[in-house]
């Protein structure tokens, strides 16, 4: 099947009745708790600050088209904006803001845990091939990558948002 729709991610698990579960992002919650008490972290849609009460967590590309919960691609938003935005793909224009801040988040992530099997770095590690210290081809990389997979996902039906 592969083969054939090459440009479908993650083909093999959407053929697959999904068991959804929300642990991930239970995880994903308490980890971002802790890095929008320790700094200032806004939203990349609407530029609010975010607090612990008024964020949800969002697959940036959303669930229905990667079928996964990957660190790499949740984020906090304000919860009106994940409302709002459901299971269409953000413009590119907000790719750049989303690189900059898992970057932010995995230099906060590195610092508050010093234990070297840091799985939400590894999990971006993984999917970006490249470390965290060569900052400029890590970023050049991870949106070459989003991009990549925002431009698949317009093409195959999905409905872009701003």
């Amino acid at each position: 099947m592969k083969l054939h729709n090459p440009s479908v991610e993650n083909l093999k698990d959407k053929l697959k009745i999904p068991i959804i579960n929300r642990e991930a992002l239970t995880r994903s919650r308490n980890f971002w708790d802790k890095i929008i008490f320790k700094d200032q972290i806004k939203c990349i849609f609407s530029k609010q600050i975010l607090n612990k009460n008024n964020y949800h967590i969002d697959h940036y590309i959303c669930w229905n088209f990667l079928a996964h919960d990957d660190e790499w691609n949740l984020i906090p938003i304000l919860s009106s904006k994940n409302l709002d935005k459901s299971n269409k793909i953000p413009k590119e224009i907000f790719l750049k803001e989303f690189v900059n801040l898992k970057y932010i988040s995995l230099n906060i992530s590195s610092s508050i845990s010093k234990n070297r099997f840091n799985t939400y770095v590894d999990s971006h590690i993984n999917f970006v091939g490249e470390k965290l210290e060569n900052v400029n081809n890590f970023k050049k990389i991870y949106q070459e990558k989003m991009s990549s997979l925002t431009t698949n996902a317009i093409l195959t039906g999905y409905r872009d948002w701003e």
